[in-house]
């Protein structure tokens, strides 16, 4: 089996979805990031370009 490395502050699949968890409990960015680990701009890049989005932001 091949271990996959991930380049420093590259977002996991289990990272994504807890953004999506974040979106969905009205979490602001910064309170997402510190929950999974990352910068606030990492997960604020995720939800812009990556089409993560809640009708409400």
């Amino acid at each position: 089996m091949r271990v996959s490395k991930t380049r420093n502050g590259e977002l996991l699949l289990e990272d994504r979805e807890e953004i999506r968890v974040g979106i969905d409990r009205d979490e602001s960015d910064s309170a997402i990031g510190e929950r999974i680990g990352k910068r606030r701009c990492t997960v604020w890049r995720e939800i812009k370009f990556n089409g993560i989005v809640n009708e409400s932001r």
